[in-house]
């Protein structure tokens, strides 16, 4: 329960226009929020008093957001090492060509 400073229960519930949600509710909703904001699995376990990670995962909800976010970084992150300049150097046919010397 919150209080105000001199002691009287303070209404969050209704304050924040959720007069029917339980406390359980809120508390899933903000860990769920701190999981996609980038709270890692340690970060939610250590939020939420969790002892084991399954009871943590419950919060590790992905979002279409999230997941277009995930792509773009992978595919920026593929780009990247692509362009590279190991990457850029080898080939298959290099490959193939260190494997028949004995180089690879």
């Amino acid at each position: 329960m919150f209080t105000r400073p001199d002691g009287r229960p303070l209404r969050a519930r209704k304050i924040a226009g959720l007069p029917r949600a339980r406390f359980h509710d809120l508390r899933h909703a903000g860990l769920t929020l701190a999981a996609q904001e980038g709270a890692t699995l340690a970060d939610v376990m250590k939020r939420a008093g969790h002892a084991s990670a399954a009871a943590a995962l419950r919060y590790q909800h992905l979002s279409p957001t999230r997941d277009a976010e995930i792509a773009a970084r992978l595919s920026e992150a593929a780009t990247r090492h692509r362009s590279g300049p190991r990457m850029a150097r080898t080939s298959v046919a290099d490959l193939d060509a260190a494997r028949k010397t004995g180089e690879g």
